[in-house]
């Protein structure tokens, strides 16, 4: 159990815990995944949060920079669900 709320998204099947994250401007479709200097930013529609440290289901929490190493198919996601 863990003592403080936390954010998850759904991708691929699988859940994407958010250990870390940002807002910063801008705008896009919501749930669109974009590429950023600092790696990878969901947009919310209103502005991008930009992730930092993710953990996906069953593996250590790790930089962006190092999930996106081995899942580039996240780039450009929408995840909505919608196609």
């Amino acid at each position: 159990m863990q003592p403080w709320p936390s954010a998850h998204i759904l991708w691929n099947g699988a859940t994407l815990k958010i250990l870390a994250a940002r807002a910063i401007p801008g705008s896009a479709a919501p749930g669109r995944v974009i590429a950023h200097a600092a790696g990878a930013a969901i947009s919310t529609g209103q502005d991008w949060l930009l992730l930092e440290v993710v953990q996906p289901a069953g593996k250590r929490a790790m930089p962006i920079q190092d999930f996106l190493n081995g899942n580039a198919g996240f780039l450009g996601s929408d995840l909505t669900g919608r196609t």
